[in-house]
């Protein structure tokens, strides 16, 4: 992203521009590059049963994109909302059904960050459908 040029309305400086270029993705986000852990846990149902889900959530977080390892493989993205806060999307698909899931990620006081939020299983051949929650917890 380029900023600028800026023009102080400060007669002292009126004749000096600056341009600014920088990456806002970059800046705030990449600090949290890297493999993180977490679960996930929630109803599935498909063929007249209804059954319990649960088991590990496995993300690489670069630079604000993310890609899903476990369970599947997907992709997603982290939107930042505030200085602490911002939206957490993901797209996966697990024994052929479309899962997504959207939350927020909050930077925590002690610097630790936490994401937690709902997933939902989309359209399927299956007609199963199903929901639940992840959380992922990271230094």
């Amino acid at each position: 992203m380029r900023i600028g040029p800026a023009v102080s309305a400060d007669a002292k400086y009126r004749n000096r521009a600056a341009v600014v270029t920088a990456q806002i993705r970059d800046i705030g986000l990449a600090i949290f590059n890297g493999l993180h852990n977490g679960a996930y846990s929630g109803r599935v149902s498909a063929f007249g049963l209804t059954e319990p889900t649960s088991g590990p959530l496995r993300v690489r977080l670069t630079n604000g994109l993310i890609t899903v390892l476990l369970p599947g493989a997907g992709s997603g993205s982290i939107r930042i909302t505030s200085s602490v806060t911002g939206g957490f999307t993901y797209r996966t698909t697990v024994d052929g059904m479309p899962i997504s899931g959207t939350g927020v990620i909050t930077v925590l006081t002690n610097g630790s960050c936490r994401a937690s939020g709902t997933w939902v299983v989309g359209a399927n051949p299956f007609g199963a459908t199903g929901s639940g929650t992840w959380s992922l917890t990271f230094f």
